[in-house]
């Protein structure tokens, strides 16, 4: 007689499509898969136009793309960029036109 065959185990139910990105993600970063660059790339979603999503990638590079059909996740959004600091220099250095009094050191020593 024949071994019976393996029983594998019960499937989870399915669970509902995802629906489809609208209106409702502009705004919000992202980051896209390119596979011809096998790399991630971060942007934030600008508009929709009820097909197209169009992407401003951070590098400045932009793109309308039908992101049901693209490999993306929704990411945090970025902090603010920080105040500039000062840096270890001080103060930035001051340009006077040459000849003035200031460019001579007029009162530097004295």
């Amino acid at each position: 007689a024949k071994p019976a065959p393996p029983v594998s185990p019960p499937r989870a139910p399915a669970a509902a499509a995802t629906p489809r990105p609208g209106h409702e993600v502009v705004g919000r970063r992202l980051r896209v898969w390119w596979s011809d660059d096998a790399a991630w790339y971060a942007g934030e979603v600008k508009s929709f136009d009820g097909e197209k999503h169009a992407i401003l990638y951070d590098d400045g590079e932009g793109e309308a793309l039908d992101l049901s059909g693209e490999k993306h996740e929704f990411v945090a959004a970025q902090p603010p960029l920080a105040t500039p600091q000062r840096t270890h220099r001080g103060a930035p250095a001051r340009c006077y036109a040459k000849g003035s009094p200031q460019s001579r050191g007029a009162g530097v020593g004295t």
